[in-house]
C-alpha cells in the first residue's frame, strides 16, 4: 500500500535523523556504527513457507531467519534498533490462536518496539489488547487513541532507547486510510500524520 510505504519511510528517516543529531555530540574523530533493523508485514509467517521466484522453489521466511539476520546485524554495530513497522497479525494463524505465537516468538528474536498496522485490528480492537499481552516489547503509535482502556495505557506515542552517548527517539504511525481497511471500532486517527510526526520531532 503506497500510504503505509510512505508512513514505514517516515518512521525509518526520523530514527535516522535522530541518530544523526546524537552522533553529532560525540567526538569528532570518534566513529560509531548503528543498525537500523527493521521488519514489515510479517503478516503472521512466522514459519518459514515455499514461494516461487524467476519459476525456482525457494523456501523462504520465518522468525529463526529474521533472529539471525538481526543477529548478525547486531554483532557488527556499536548500536542498534529492531523494529517492525506492522501488520504482523493476520488470519489464519491470528483467528487460530490469538497473536501469541507471533508476539511471544518477535519477543525472543529480540524485537525491541513495533507500530500497529491495520491488518493487527482485522479481529477488533480488543482482540488485538489480549495479543499484545504477550509481546515483551514496546508498542508505539502517535496517531491513534483507543477506547479500549489496556491498549490506551499499553501503546505509548514514542520511546527512548539511551544505549550509550546518546538516546534514539522512536515513534510510529498508523495509515490515515486504517478506517477502511479494518475493523475500526474503538479506535480513532489523527489523519493529519504530517502534523503529527512534526510534533514528535520538535
Amino acid at each position: 500500500m503506497k500510504n503505509k510505504a510512505f508512513v514505514i519511510t517516515i518512521i525509518v528517516s526520523v530514527v535516522i535523523i535522530i541518530a544523526v543529531i546524537a552522533y553529532s555530540n560525540l567526538s569528532s574523530r570518534e566513529t560509531k556504527s548503528f543498525a537500523i533493523i527493521m521488519t514489515s508485514d510479517l503478516q503472521s509467517q512466522i514459519a518459514p513457507f515455499d514461494m516461487k521466484i524467476d519459476g525456482e522453489k525457494v523456501n523462504v521466511g520465518g522468525m529463526a531467519r529474521i533472529a539471525s539476520a538481526a543477529r548478525k546485524a547486531r554483532e557488527g554495530a556499536d548500536y542498534y534498533t529492531f523494529l517492525s513497522s506492522g501488520d504482523d497479525l493476520m488470519a489464519p494463524l491470528f483467528n487460530v490462536f490469538a497473536g501469541v505465537p507471533e508476539m511471544t516468538t518477535m519477543t525472543r528474536a529480540g524485537y525491541m518496539g513495533a507500530t500497529p498496522g491495520n491488518h493487527e485490528f482485522d479481529r477488533g480492537a480488543d482482540a488485538y489488547a489480549e495479543a499484545i499481552k504477550s509481546a515483551g516489547f514496546q508498542i508505539i503509535s502517535a496517531n491513534m487513541d483507543f477506547d479500549n482502556e489496556y491498549l490506551d495505557r499499553r501503546i505509548r506515542d514514542s520511546y527512548v532507547w539511551a544505549p550509550g552517548e546518546f538516546n534514539i527517539h522512536v515513534f510510529g504511525l498508523m495509515t490515515p486510510d486504517f478506517e477502511r481497511l479494518t475493523k475500526g471500532a474503538g479506535v480513532s486517527i489523527n489523519r493529519d500524520f504530517i502534523k503529527v510526526a512534526k510534533e514528535q520531532v520538535a
